[in-house]
């Protein structure tokens, strides 16, 4: 079995830009142009072998394919809150193991 690369700061970057523009609908527009900023310049450097950047890859091209037109953007945001929420399930679930593993050691 081949074992997943862990995520760069380059697929962080993507991942938090995306999930927050996703989350944050009601954001003021400097703060959405940061952040879609981040989408632009860590998209080419995402590592797409790994299957949940290679998801939020597609939702931050979708974002940047959506700037100036307001309608579009609120449907790749919208689009874009699954992947955002299906992630942090993921990583909560991974720490809460790793929470209740310390626990059954110490």
């Amino acid at each position: 079995m081949t074992e997943v690369p862990r995520p760069s700061s380059a697929d962080y970057a993507l991942i938090h830009a995306v999930g927050w523009l996703a989350c944050n609908v009601m954001s003021s527009d400097p703060w959405r142009g940061i952040m879609i900023e981040v989408i632009a310049e860590a998209m080419p450097a995402a590592n797409s072998a790994i299957p949940m950047v290679r998801d939020f890859a597609a939702h931050g091209a979708e974002i940047l394919a959506a700037r100036g037109d307001d309608r579009a953007m609120a449907r790749a945001t919208s689009a874009a809150r699954d992947v955002t929420q299906k992630f942090h399930q993921i990583r909560a679930a991974e720490a809460l193991e790793v929470f209740r593993k310390g626990k059954r050691n110490a």
